[in-house]
């Protein structure tokens, strides 16, 4: 077991804070640009697999920095139902790995994804209404 020092602890921390910005962005990004699309077409679909394919990097990301701080043991399983099932493989691992001080993670895992669908919503929100404004 590799023992980080301060430094490197440091900086898994800001690149793990930079990967939950990055996830708001695009969430905010998408909501954005997905109103524009028209609904029954191939391209909405073809956008949707993408912002999914980026989300899911970005997610992964963020879990091997936190595996790695945490001297978490990744296997091809926990990336596998992180990838699957990553609304409920997250907060399995947020239980293994903090144990009996899970409940605030959790709480922070909740309010992330508030944050996420509001980025979302805030996206569609802001491109309507430049719409709207912009055509009178």
């Amino acid at each position: 077991m590799d023992i980080l020092l301060p430094a490197q602890h440091a900086a898994i921390q800001t690149n793990k804070r930079k990967a939950l910005g990055v996830l708001l962005v695009l969430a905010f990004l998408e909501g954005a640009i997905v109103y524009h699309i028209p609904e029954d077409s191939f391209s909405l679909q073809v956008f949707h697999w993408g912002c999914l394919l980026v989300n899911t990097v970005v997610s992964l990301q963020w879990f091997f920095l936190d595996a790695k701080e945490r001297h978490f043991r990744l296997t091809k399983i926990w990336v596998l139902m992180l990838v699957g099932i990553g609304i409920i493989s997250m907060p399995y691992y947020l239980i293994r790995t903090r144990g009996k001080k899970c409940l605030l993670p959790l709480s922070y895992f909740l309010l992330f994804a508030a944050l996420f669908f509001i980025a979302l919503f805030a996206g569609a929100l802001t491109s309507y209404l430049a719409m709207e404004l912009w055509h009178g």
